[in-house]
């Protein structure tokens, strides 16, 4: 089975035979921060985003770019869990699609932080494959919740795309608890980072996105809203360009990002 069916299939099943739980709400829009309570047996996640140029993973044409997904993290157990996750734009009337699995492992320190580690593969808009290995961690400290990701991407075939043999992705945020149901906070993503050091960086150099973000979750609700916004910045400079699907688009500008978060049981 390849990747793209499999992981709509594992979203589909998951949501038709899950029923809702309530669990500590995951703060961060870019952070695949590990959920500290392990009381839900599965998140699903909902995703719109919207920037002021096209998105490079569905580059080609002029305006806005238009981003959806869905997201399901199911755990098999405290520290055992699989990701399937599915995005989608329309690009001159032609749906695109995108689709990863993952393996994860969790582990929840003295009930505060928590670390994971991903291990999977994604199917790209234009049909490549990339493996990909992640490893992300959050703590709470006492109103204040933090996180930090870092990934690593590796293109099937890379030389045939003209791509990097191996992507670097990071991110951090820090979400505050203001008052109930309100969390607010900032995030930053760096993309592509290689081209820090490497002016013959494939994706046309390093980008860097930077926040605030907000979030309603209230006090023991199954359910959450997440809000980022923020500016695109080119922090690097590179005369290649590949087929590459981004979150981000290598050029100066500002993205919008919006989720629903739903703690869902078996």
């Amino acid at each position: 089975m390849s990747v793209r069916p499999a992981a709509l299939a594992v979203i589909l099943i998951g949501t038709c035979c899950a029923s809702l739980a309530r669990s500590q709400a995951v703060p961060f829009q870019f952070t695949q921060a590990p959920d500290i309570a392990t009381r839900a047996s599965a998140l699903l996640r909902l995703d719109a985003a919207v920037g002021d140029v096209p998105f490079s993973a569905v580059d080609g044409a002029g305006g806005a770019g238009v981003l959806q997904g869905a997201r399901l993290t199911a755990w098999f157990g405290p520290r055992v869990g699989l990701l399937a996750r599915a995005m989608t734009s329309r690009v001159a009337g032609d749906q695109r699609w995108s689709t990863q699995l993952e393996l994860r492992l969790r582990a929840v320190l003295r009930d505060r932080s928590a670390v994971a580690l991903g291990v999977g593969a994604r199917q790209e808009f234009d049909g490549a494959t990339v493996l990909l290995a992640n490893l992300n961690g959050a703590t709470r400290l006492g109103r204040s919740s933090l996180a930090a990701g870092a990934s690593l991407e590796h293109v099937l075939d890379a030389s045939a795309r003209g791509r990097d043999p191996v992507d670097l992705m990071t991110s951090l945020g820090w979400s505050f608890a203001l008052r109930d149901p309100i969390h607010v906070g900032i995030e930053a993503v760096g993309q592509d980072l290689e081209g820090f050091w490497n002016p013959d960086e494939a994706e046309g150099g390093a980008t860097i996105f930077a926040g605030p973000s907000m979030m309603l979750a209230p006090t023991g609700a199954r359910w959450s809203l997440l809000l980022a916004a923020g500016r695109i910045f080119h922090a690097s400079s590179s005369d290649r360009t590949s087929p590459a699907p981004r979150d981000f688009t290598t050029s100066n500008g500002y993205s919008v990002r919006a989720a629903f978060q739903l703690a869902l049981d078996r």
